[in-house]
C-alpha cells in the first residue's frame, strides 16, 4: 500500500565520495573542449549531491537517508569542475565552481526536507568562450517554495592548476511561458518545478537557443546579457496527436508530457544533415 520507487542497476553503481558519515554522488556530467594554458583540453563539470538514490535500497524513505542539518533533513547539491588532457589525464582536479554561491539558493521541499544548492550543469561554447547553464533549486530570497530556476553564467578558467573554474556572473533565464506552465501546475496540485529545469542549450550562428520541451518541440532564443527568452518555434510531434485529443493532455492545459531535455546537442556536419539555419 506504500509507493515504491524503482531504480536500474547502473544507477546503483554511480561513484560517490564519502566524507565522515555523509556520502555524496557524482553524476550528470558535461564536457566541452577548451584551450587551457596554451593546449587543447577538456573541461568537465558534474553535479555533486547528498541526494543520491543510487545508495537507497528501498528499505525506508530516501529522505530519511539525508544528513540532518539544523533539525531538518537536507539535500545539498553543487556543481564542480575539472580539466583533463586529451588523453584524459587530470590537469586540474575536481573542485567546486566558484561564484555560484550555491548556499544562497535554498527552500523547503513539499516532503519537508530542505533543498540547498544548484543542479545539473550543462556546458556550451558561446563566442569562443565556455558557458554554463544550470538549475538553482530556488531563486535567492524565495525559500518558502521549491521551484527550480534556470540560470546562465560565463566561465573563467584558472591561470594555473592551483585555481578553480569561476562563474563570472549569474544570469536568470526568463521565459514567461515556463512560469505560466509552472503556475498552472502548482495551482492544480501538480509538480511545478520539473518545468523549470533540463532545458537543452545549443548555439547557431553565434546565437544561444534552448529546447524547453521535447514534446512539443519548443525552441526559445536567449539574450545571454539579460537572460530574456523569445520563443522561435513550437512543433507537436505527429505521433502524439492521439494524446492531444485527450482532455487530460492538451496544449491548452500546458501539458509537456513531462518530456524536457538534458545534455547539450551535438551539431552534425552538413554532409550528415547538419548546417541548418534558424
Amino acid at each position: 500500500g506504500k509507493p515504491v520507487q524503482l531504480l536500474d542497476m547502473p544507477s546503483m553503481a554511480l561513484p560517490m565520495v564519502t566524507k565522515r558519515s555523509e556520502s555524496r554522488a557524482v553524476y550528470n556530467p558535461s564536457v566541452l573542449p577548451v584551450m587551457w594554458l596554451g593546449k587543447m583540453a577538456l573541461l568537465l563539470t558534474a553535479r555533486i549531491s547528498t541526494w543520491h538514490l543510487c545508495r537507497w535500497m528501498g528499505r525506508s524513505s530516501p529522505v530519511e537517508q539525508l544528513p540532518l542539518v539544523k533539525g531538518r533533513r537536507t539535500a545539498s547539491s553543487q556543481i564542480s569542475a575539472m580539466i583533463v588532457a586529451e588523453d584524459w589525464s587530470v590537469k586540474l582536479p575536481l573542485r567546486k565552481v566558484d561564484g555560484l554561491d550555491y548556499k544562497k539558493h535554498h527552500c523547503v521541499h513539499s516532503t519537508g526536507m530542505r533543498r540547498l544548492g544548484v543542479d545539473d550543469g550543462r556546458l556550451f561554447e558561446l563566442n569562443g568562450e565556455p558557458w554554463l547553464i544550470f538549475a538553482a533549486v530556488a531563486r535567492e530570497g524565495e525559500p518558502d517554495f521549491c521551484c527550480h530556476r534556470m540560470m546562465l553564467c560565463p566561465l573563467e578558467l584558472p591561470e594555473s592548476d592551483t585555481g578553480s573554474v569561476r562563474c563570472l556572473r549569474k544570469i536568470l533565464v526568463q521565459f514567461p511561458y515556463a512560469d505560466k506552465v509552472s503556475n498552472t501546475e502548482r495551482a492544480h496540485g501538480r509538480t511545478a518545478s520539473v518545468h523549470q529545469k533540463n532545458w537543452s542549450p545549443f548555439v547557431v550562428a553565434g546565437k544561444l537557443y534552448l529546447v524547453f520541451t521535447i514534446e512539443p518541440v519548443r525552441v526559445i532564443r536567449v539574450d545571454p546579457a539579460t537572460g530574456e527568452c523569445e520563443q522561435v518555434s513550437v512543433a507537436p510531434t505527429q505521433a502524439f496527436q492521439v494524446f492531444r485529443g485527450d482532455h487530460r493532455a492538451s496544449i491548452e492545459r500546458h501539458s509537456t508530457f513531462g518530456v524536457h531535455g538534458g545534455s547539450p546537442y551535438i551539431p552534425l556536419p552538413p554532409g550528415m544533415g547538419g548546417g541548418a539555419e534558424l
